[in-house]
């Protein structure tokens, strides 16, 4: 089944893919014990390395049910959290597109209309 959210790639022990999808955001509300609004103020401030593991595993279940967080934990080097953390916020940004990223014909986005009124 295709989801409507779109993931990425993240290198692990293999390349896995985030997506934070439905499902996903209930497994962090659940695993963290807070709201989405709460979530976001979280990850755009400091993040115990014990919510973000959290975060990447309920990221990643859509493609392995069976991964368990502290598999996902000793998948994580501590010295790649820069890149662990901006292939999170893509993944969020995925599942939060901007309006102008929605489709509105379920083609993909929308052409920039030309404001110029000459052709392009």
């Amino acid at each position: 089944m295709s989801s409507l959210v779109k993931s990425v790639p993240i290198d692990l022990d293999k390349t896995r893919h985030l997506r934070y999808d439905f499902n996903a955001l209930c497994e962090i509300e659940e695993g963290l014990g807070i709201t989405l609004p709460e979530l976001g103020t979280k990850l755009s401030g400091k993040i115990k390395l014990s919510d973000l593991r959290t975060v990447v595993w309920a990221g990643l279940i859509h493609e392995d049910e069976s991964l368990s967080i502290k598999q996902v934990g000793a998948l994580l080097v501590p010295s790649k959290l820069g890149e662990i953390a901006e292939k999170v916020s893509k993944a969020f940004s995925e599942a939060f597109p901007s309006d102008e990223e929605i489709p509105k014909n379920g083609k993909g986005p929308e052409p920039k209309k030309n404001t110029t009124g000459k052709d392009s």
